[in-house]
């Protein structure tokens, strides 16, 4: 007897290499999102265990000598079995960029990456996708590389990357009239290029209360994997005043969970500078966000050209820590207008352009 199909046996197999870090993660879930909007698609979950013991160019070599299975086991204790024969797989993250290339290797499948610059390491063993690679950055360029040859930059214009954030599970903006208006503080940590003292993150406990002090403002504070404990003791104080602070998170979203919660409740966001994810997100849930910025602050070309779109939008402004006053804040604040556009379906027709033709489906 003929077995009939189920709408399954028709669904993309998806493989989602997972690093467990929400941002990562988040990524991924909105490049699946999206691409749903275009086709049916059944998404399996491989956890990376980081082996930070395994240096990343004793990977590299392995996979451009075509040692794909042991580089897959080494950089993220995988078994090549589990892979299956899937038509997409998708990772996020330096972590997973190396089980990503040795994982296409093996299955001959096209993959998608969500993360920055592979090569921004500097890396001596530059490695040549075997198959097609989609590549989307967190500054929303994309590039496309084949097996014989890479073309670069993709002709679209610059979008709102893939993101954890679903607009529709975010509650509509609310405007009191005259009543208490919630503002999001997004917490990042310092990196690389961008650096905080303890005047830094005392004029950031300031700023709260000056902007609290009329009984107006309340703040939600969630801080992330990166918030230094230096930042929490600083602003220990204000962060327990129930006048100042209504919820504080601390690192504290569970996997598989996300922000929209917090921004659903908030009329505003505030955050550090350092993160393009929280950034991301907090545009995508439709708030207007204004960024501070320490003053050993140094973002890349491509941070700057991003943020020079997102406020060429009028989604978003930026601040210096030392110059944010409740007047510059409402100033600001005054000047955005927050985004409303379908950013899923914007994905979701920008990968029917440069990942779908790619499938082997």
């Amino acid at each position: 007897m003929t077995q009939s199909r189920t709408p399954d046996d028709d669904a993309l197999d998806v493989v989602l290499l997972s690093d467990g870090i929400a941002g990562h993660d988040g990524r991924i879930r909105g490049a699946v999102r999206a691409l749903r909007r275009l086709t049916a698609c059944r998404p399996r979950v491989l956890d990376v265990v980081r082996r930070g013991l395994v240096p990343r160019f004793v990977v590299r070599r392995l996979i451009a000598r075509g040692s794909a299975a042991t580089a897959l086991k080494l950089s993220s204790g995988l078994a090549p079995s589990l892979l299956g024969s899937p038509d997409l797989i998708v990772a996020s993250g330096s972590a997973s960029r190396a089980p990503l290339l040795a994982s296409g290797m093996l299955s001959n499948a096209p993959t998608l990456y969500l993360g920055p610059d592979p090569n921004s390491d500097g890396a001596r063993t530059p490695v040549q996708e075997p198959q097609p690679t989609v590549h989307i950055t967190p500054f929303g360029t994309t590039r496309v590389a084949e097996a014989v040859r890479d073309d670069g930059g993709c002709p679209d214009k610059r979008l709102l990357p893939p993101n954890g954030i679903d607009p529709a599970s975010i509650a509509a903006l609310r405007r009191p009239l005259g009543g208490t208006r919630t503002l999001a503080l997004l917490l990042g940590g310092p990196r690389r290029s961008i650096r905080y003292t303890p005047v830094d993150w005392a004029r950031l406990g300031a700023l709260m209360l000056a902007l609290a002090e009329d009984g107006a403002t309340r703040f939600i504070v969630v801080t992330s994997r990166r918030t230094p404990r230096e930042a929490t003791d600083a602003l220990r104080e204000v962060i327990t005043d129930r006048r100042v602070v209504r919820q504080f998170i601390e690192h504290g979203l569970a996997r598989g969970s996300g922000i929209e919660p917090v921004l659903s409740l908030a009329d505003a966001v505030l955050m550090t500078v350092d993160s393009p994810s929280m950034l991301t997100e907090a545009i995508a849930a439709r708030r207007a966000v204004i960024t501070l910025a320490p003053s050993d602050t140094q973002l890349d070309e491509n941070d700057v050209a991003f943020r020079a779109f997102l406020e060429g939008e009028g989604w978003m402004r930026a601040l210096p820590l030392g110059l944010a006053t409740p007047e510059t804040i409402d100033a600001a604040l005054t000047e955005i207008i927050p985004q409303t556009d379908d950013c899923v379906g914007a994905l979701a027709q920008h990968l029917r352009q440069v990942l779908l033709p790619r499938l082997r489906r």
